[in-house]
């Protein structure tokens, strides 16, 4: 089976890495696989998959780049084209008359504009959440999986040293862009000083208006802003709660970092954690909602950590990318009986 990845851009992301672990995952099981992405990613995938330039990142309707994506697809003659986000899966559908094989596009976030989606032969997930409003009688629903391995480590003490916390109150993070979706000033607004310290990782443009409502809560002491930091996850394991505050989400790779580390999560309703987390740690899109959680979750952490316990086996065998590759392997081969 020769299997296509269309990627249409030239970000670096979780899209972009999702993709490329993907692909090179895919060839370990005895796929056929090819990628027509920008030149930049070349180097990232394994030497067994075949990459085919495209620049993909200019407007889905230029002219140019949908004939040099239609040239491409010809060449390669994939039994599978398989799509990547809406923006490619927008190219695809438009070049399907021109490109052979069955189309699939893997469906990232929650869409309102379903059109392009609709008109493939099959959608992938990574959430039930995301196909929920896809109207399409071929779903599969496949989670992000991480890369297996020991992730650095830093140690309860470590982190708290380095951050000069000198107490023993809880350490909770939340981590991410910080953009309105995100919805930290939610969090912030929840935030009660005996919860503990609030460590948010991540940069953006909301970071002055979520400086603003830290002081304006003179919640300096206990809540801080650590900006971009390049591996979040290594901190999962000196802290004692991941909060997710999200008004929508796909499936969080945050989340499958923060269960593979065995640390517990709280979140407001959002595709991937509805349907992976426990429901008591589940919370409405509310303030109140949000802080009766962190406050229960908080209150008793050794009874987190053991309600956790079979979240965290799951995890461990689900969330990785060899589960996400073979999940997907399954999907094509039902595609292609069906064919």
């Amino acid at each position: 089976m020769h299997v296509v990845h269309v990627l249409a851009g030239d970000e670096e992301g979780g899209l972009e890495n999702h993709v490329v672990q993907l692909a090179n995952h895919l060839v370990q099981l005895g796929i056929n696989v090819s990628v027509a992405a920008h030149a930049k990613y070349e180097k990232r995938f394994s030497a067994d998959v075949n990459v085919v330039p495209v620049d993909l990142s200019r407007s889905r309707n230029n002219p140019l780049a949908l004939f040099e994506a239609a040239r491409a697809l010809q060449a390669i003659q994939a039994d599978i084209v398989h799509a990547h986000a809406s923006k490619a899966a927008a190219i695809v559908s438009r070049l399907s008359s021109w490109a052979p094989g069955k189309t699939v596009a893997t469906v990232h976030s929650v869409k309102r504009k379903t059109r392009a989606f609709e008109s493939m032969d099959a959608l992938i997930g990574v959430s039930q959440g995301v196909l929920r409003a896809i109207n399409h009688d071929k779903k599969y629903v496949v989670f992000n999986g991480l890369v297996r391995g020991k992730a650095e480590q830093v140690e309860p003490a470590s982190l708290r040293a380095q951050l000069g916390i000198d107490d023993d109150l809880p350490v909770s993070l939340a981590v991410g862009r910080l953009v309105s979706v995100k919805r930290f000033d939610r969090l912030i607004r929840a935030w009660k000083p005996y919860f503990g310290h609030l460590l948010i990782v991540g940069d953006g443009p909301e970071k002055r208006h979520l400086e603003s409502e830290i002081r304006k809560r003179n919640l300096q002491r206990v809540v801080r802003l650590l900006g971009y930091i390049d591996n979040a996850r290594s901190l999962m394991s000196g802290a004692d709660l991941l909060i997710c505050s999200s008004e929508r989400e796909g499936f969080s790779y945050t989340l499958a970092e923060a269960l593979v580390s065995k640390l517990p999560v709280l979140s407001t309703r959002v595709a991937g954690a509805e349907e992976v987390l426990p429901g008591a740690f589940v919370v409405e899109h509310k303030d109140c909602s949000l802080q009766q959680g962190i406050e229960r979750c908080l209150s008793d952490l050794e009874r987190l950590n053991t309600d956790y316990e079979p979240v965290f086996t799951w995890a461990s065998k689900h969330l990785t990318v060899e589960n996400m590759a073979a999940e997907t392997c399954a999907a094509y081969r039902d595609i292609m009986a069906a064919a």
